[in-house]
């Protein structure tokens, strides 16, 4: 009924605007949202992801066990990949949590497979260039894994041992796809731009790209790192604007 999907949306613009300000570090207020999205939503795995993490940054460790914890046992009973993947970044958080609170136990084990794939992560991080731009992938304090390009930052999901997947949260429904080839050592990104651009608006340009990994000078690095920190965020100039994201 219209009640219903009325709370649907609402739930969305707040789950959305808690991402917006988890990518700012406005904890707080990303916590405030989150917990909105989940009144008019409590099954949203996202929105409870996204108030775990919050949590996790406050070091409100309680809190944050408690929602990671509902959240692991309803997606045990989920078999989407989508569920798989959230439950990988949630288990990075649980850890997190675990070494806060040792004395907490867990409702659910912790899947095999994550292990293995945590050491394709940490050959990600670092800075890559592909013709015309450079970015960098970093691992932030709280455990996520974000994609930076020049202003832009994109928290990345592992959707499988090789491959991860993140929203641009600027944009709506355009995602960025990131493979890694380990044999050698390079990054293939496809930007998937949204289906339902208008035809004026529909991108053009070229959608996948190769990074090989590049070795900046530490001077530069700082200044970028002092770059991101301090510019208003906006979109590199390949990618086309349009509303902002859905989750």
């Amino acid at each position: 009924d219209k009640a219903a999907e009325l709370r649907q949306q609402r739930a969305l613009l707040h789950s959305n605007a808690a991402q917006v300000q988890i990518t700012a570090e406005n904890w707080a207020e990303a916590c405030r949202l989150a917990e909105e999205a989940l009144k008019d939503d409590p099954d949203s795995f996202k929105s409870q992801f996204r108030l775990a993490r919050s949590k996790v940054a406050l070091k409100e460790w309680t809190d944050a066990a408690t929602t990671v914890d509902h959240a692991l046992s309803r997606l045990r009973k989920k078999s989407s990949k989508e569920a798989e993947a959230v439950t990988l970044e949630l288990w990075k958080l649980a850890e997190e949590i675990s070494k806060a609170l040792p004395d907490w136990k867990w409702s659910t084990s912790r899947p095999s497979s994550e292990r293995p794939n945590s050491d394709f992560e940490k050959r990600l991080i670092g800075w890559w260039e592909y013709p015309g731009s450079t970015f960098e992938i970093r691992l932030e304090k709280w455990g996520a894994l974000v994609f930076h390009e020049d202003t832009v930052k994109i928290e990345l999901m592992q959707k499988s041992k090789l491959r991860w997947r993140g929203e641009v949260e600027l944009i709506s429904g355009m995602v960025v796809n990131i493979s890694y080839e380990p044999g050698s050592d390079v990054l293939v990104l496809e930007f998937v731009p949204p289906e339902e651009l208008p035809g004026k608006d529909s991108w053009t340009g070229p959608k996948v790209f190769t990074a090989s990994r590049k070795i900046m000078p530490e001077s530069s690095a700082k200044e970028e790192a002092q770059e991101d920190q301090s510019s208003p965020a906006q979109l590199p100039a390949e990618v086309p604007s349009a509303a902002p994201a859905e989750a």
